[in-house]
């Protein structure tokens, strides 16, 4: 089971904080606290839990049927959104609450440092003849106001097919925004290669910050905007396992993480 390490931003003396079965890890913007989503009360059903940065006060907020995952904090730290099955969620951290903000296929939740907006990866279904269920799915990022409404499209990824069972498909995934709000970074298969990308955050102004020889994802803003960590699968060899990286401006990546087990998020 995973469990979730804190580590220096070099990668330096990593820690295990939770000491108990953990994924998903956010940081409060205050840096205080972490959320995470553990299925260890559950068996097979994360919830979201919270604890101190430093692995104590571990609590768990929800008590949901459904697979929860990504929390998310608002920038006040009043609350955590995240993913649940059909739709993003909203928990208020003061009275332990549940809305709903959205019923539709969608994930990855981001909130903005202003709290005003959420983006959000939206998925839908598309014909594919190349497929043996006719069908597969394509993903786009959207915005929404914190409370669920004004809904926006934000990207639209090019759509491709290669058959007679593989598909290539647009994918925009994981969105996080930048510290000062002025971009948003996500993960796409948009160039047929799925590396870490940025655009305004109006959805303008799209390009490709890596381009692995495998798979880059799972992209995080330091708090002074200048770097982006991020987890890479299939280097040195495709079948490799997922380690941190962080890079400024897609030339130079580095490794912080080299353990054999793997890390991510």
């Amino acid at each position: 089971a995973s469990h979730i390490f804190v580590m220096n931003q070099d990668g330096t003396k990593p820690t295990d904080v939770s000491k108990a079965e953990g994924g998903s890890p956010a940081w409060s913007a205050d840096g205080s606290r972490l959320a995470f989503v553990s299925s260890r009360a559950t068996g097979d059903r994360p919830q979201v839990y919270v604890m101190s940065a430093d692995g104590s006060r571990q609590t768990r907020l929800t008590h949901d049927a459904m697979h929860d995952s990504n929390p998310n904090w608002s920038p006040d730290g009043t609350k955590i959104v995240f993913e649940g099955e059909d739709g993003i969620f909203a928990l208020t951290l003061r009275t332990k609450a549940v809305s709903r903000l959205t019923k539709d296929n969608d994930g990855d939740p981001s909130w903005s440092p202003d709290g005003t907006s959420i983006v959000f990866e939206r998925t839908r279904d598309v014909p594919n003849s190349t497929n043996t269920t006719g069908m597969d799915q394509v993903s786009e990022l959207w915005t929404m106001a914190a409370d669920g409404s004004q809904p926006k499209q934000l990207t639209s990824p090019p759509v491709s097919f290669s058959g007679p069972t593989t598909t290539i498909l647009g994918k925009d995934a994981f969105p996080t925004w930048s510290p000062d709000g002025t971009r948003i970074a996500f993960e796409s298969d948009r160039d047929n290669n799925n590396g870490i990308f940025e655009m305004n955050a109006d959805g303008s102004n799209i390009f490709a910050v890596t381009h692995p020889q495998g798979v880059d994802a799972l992209p995080s803003w330091s708090p002074d905007g200048t770097k982006i960590a991020f987890a890479r699968t299939g280097e040195p060899v495709l079948s490799a396992t997922d380690q941190i990286y962080s890079d400024i401006d897609g030339s130079n990546p580095t490794a912080l993480t080299t353990s054999s087990a793997g890390a991510s998020q």
